[in-house]
């Protein structure tokens, strides 16, 4: 039981880490298309 819920946990927290990396690179690609197009 201990080691599901941690293995659960770090499935959670590397999922979230994922979301927010890809946030960024969406963040990051917007900033550079709109510099362009200014």
């Amino acid at each position: 039981m201990k080691n599901g819920s941690t293995a659960i946990k770090i499935v959670l927290i590397f999922s979230a880490l994922a979301i927010i990396a890809a946030g960024n690179m969406d963040l990051s690609v917007r900033t550079e298309q709109q510099a362009s197009s200014l």
